[in-house]
């Protein structure tokens, strides 16, 4: 019997105007937040918007 292991990844996920233009994965959530605020830096907060989301692999 094969033993499973799971994996999270993080996924920054960058919506402009509403729809989903870029997807990034990383290993560590502080990566994943790191680029989440990169692109919160260069973005019209009324219109666009990011966010920081869990991935289990197994």
């Amino acid at each position: 019997m094969k033993k499973h292991i799971e994996y999270r990844l993080w996924l920054a996920v960058r919506v402009w105007r509403g729809f989903p233009v870029e997807v990034k994965g990383f290993r560590r959530k502080s990566s994943a937040e790191r680029q989440e605020l990169a692109w919160r830096n260069k973005m019209h907060p009324e219109y666009d918007e990011t966010g920081v989301f869990p991935l289990q692999v197994l």
